[in-house]
């Protein structure tokens, strides 16, 4: 039976020694999913080609930026079976069957135990990068849709970042958020509410805070907390219009009234680094890691 060599067994920076994160196969087959961009390129060239265009970001802005959100969520799945697939293919074509003489049941039992391991660290791998990668697809979407209303964000690196306990984007500068905070707006684009709530909770105390988020695990029990510091989510329409406690109270708003809140900061001083570049169509597609 062929299978990869033991010296081609790899282990990820930050994680435990013990954690064997596959062989050459699993790097091979994972190599083949597109990077963060490529995914939102294709799915922004996806919704364009059901109709959406820049002037529906400014009339219909929550609609489609959930759109895009779930189509690339849809390419990215469909990228990962594909992997999957292929590493199912490579383990069954280095199949040798068993002699006459093998018993089949220990030969099948050898045979799983040698392909379970790196369909685990396939998994694991999977997992690991689903949490990374659906925060930051839902963060530049939402950037690149506030662009598309003409309304610039920036993303705190460095000591701007700490200072600004790890926000994900201000508007209208950061340079505005750290030396006038006033009059500066912090957003932190979660698809899921509870992702690091304590945090925002805190960050809230401090000045108000914009969570722009799916919203589908926002419960009553937390609209009192997100009144006492500060924290507004926007959440789409169904969210809202979902549970009486969400209708009338001024913490969940729909995400359609987000860019005209944040346009109020936008104009508070000029943005010192360009706006970022919004992907306009599919490039060809560059064979690179997500994780």
């Amino acid at each position: 039976m062929v299978h990869p060599v033991s010296g081609s067994v790899r282990r990820r920076p930050g994680v435990r020694a013990t954690a064997v994160l596959g062989s050459a196969w699993v790097d091979e087959v994972r190599e083949t999913i597109p990077t963060v961009s490529e995914q939102i390129e294709a799915g922004l060239a996806e919704i364009r080609r059901q109709g959406f265009n820049e002037e529906l970001a400014r009339s219909e802005f929550g609609r489609w930026l959930v759109a895009s959100h779930h189509e690339v969520e849809r390419i990215y799945r469909a990228a990962e079976d594909a992997a999957l697939s292929m590493l199912v293919d490579k383990w069954v074509a280095s199949a040798t069957p068993p002699t006459p003489t093998e018993n089949f049941q220990e030969w099948l039992r050898s045979f799983l135990s040698r392909a379970a391991r790196d369909f685990t660290a396939f998994e694991f791998r999977a997992g690991q990068a689903r949490k990374s990668r659906a925060g930051s697809v839902w963060e530049r979407l939402g950037g690149f849709f506030l662009e598309w209303n003409g309304i610039h964000s920036e993303k705190p690196t460095g000591k701007a970042a700490r200072k600004l306990r790890q926000i994900d984007k201000v508007v209208p500068s950061v340079l505005v958020a750290l030396t006038t905070p006033d009059r500066a707006i912090r957003l932190s684009f979660k698809t899921e509410a509870r992702e690091k709530w304590r945090v925002l909770i805190d960050e809230g105390r401090r000045g108000y805070v914009y969570l722009v988020t799916l919203g589908d695990d926002i419960t009553p029990d937390r609209l009192e907390e997100m009144a006492d510091t500060r924290l507004v989510a926007f959440v789409p329409k169904s969210v809202k219009e979902g549970r009486s406690e969400f209708r009338d109270n001024p913490s969940i708003r729909v995400l359609d009234e987000l860019v005209a809140e944040v346009r109020r900061y936008d104009s508070a001083g000029p943005p010192p680094t360009p706006p970022q570049q919004i992907p306009t169509g599919v490039r060809p597609a560059r064979v690179r890691k997500l994780d």
